[in-house]
Formats: C-alpha cells, structure tokens, sequence
C-alpha cells in the first residue's frame, strides 16, 4: 500500500507547476555576480531541480553575469552546477535564502510567500 502510495505521489509531483515571479527575477538582476562580483550583463541564473518535465522555481535564480553563466571556460551551462558550485566556492541553498528573504522582507510579502515556497521545497 505504502509503494503506491509514493508512486503516486512522485508521479503527481512532476506536474507541479514552479512557482514564477518575473518581480523577483529583476529583483535578483539587481546585484553584482555571486562569482565574480561584476555589475555587467547580471543574468537571473536559475539553480535548481530540472529534468524531463520537470522545471525550477524562480525563488531558485541566483545573480550570475554572462560570463560565469553561459560563456567563461568554467561557466555554469559548461561544467554544471556541482562543479561551478566547488569551483566558485559558494553554496546555493545559502545564496538563494538569502535573497529570498531579501526580496520578501522588501516586498512585504514575508508571512505568505517565504513560508509557502519553504513548505513547497521541503514537500519537494
């Protein structure tokens, strides 16, 4: 009973939708590269679980110029994230708290957007 039971649960949640806010994507172009600490061409890199229909939530962007996302010898697109992550020294779960917070505090949207996609990630 039980192994259904998960089956069915982690097939319904490849149909989740990703929670989406374009206000939290410009929110996070808004700082200097996590990497590198430039101002230029800052893109809302999103690091999170992807796979076959399966995509990230916005909450999961993280501030990274073109050059350490997309086209630098060690960019993230070329060595993926586990690597870039031991490369760059930086821990994600830590950044994108953060300016999670950041952005619900400035937003005033604290209570209900922080708590929800918490609770989303941990059911996750």
């Amino acid at each position: 009973m039980n192994g259904i039971i998960l089956e069915i649960a982690s097939t319904l949640r490849l149909f989740v939708r990703p929670v989406k806010d374009s206000g939290y994507l410009a929110f996070v172009r808004r700082f200097p590269c996590v990497c590198c600490g430039s101002s230029r061409r800052i893109e809302a890199a999103h690091i999170g679980p992807r796979g076959l229909k399966q995509k990230t939530s916005d909450f999961t962007a993280l501030p990274i110029c073109f050059a350490c996302h997309q086209d630098g010898p060690g960019a993230l697109h070329k060595i993926g994230p586990e690597a870039f992550q031991r490369l760059q020294v930086l821990d994600f779960a830590a950044l994108q708290a953060m300016f999670n917070g950041f952005y619900f505090l400035k937003s005033g949207r604290y209570a209900a957007g922080w708590q929800a996609e918490e609770e989303r990630r941990k059911a996750a």
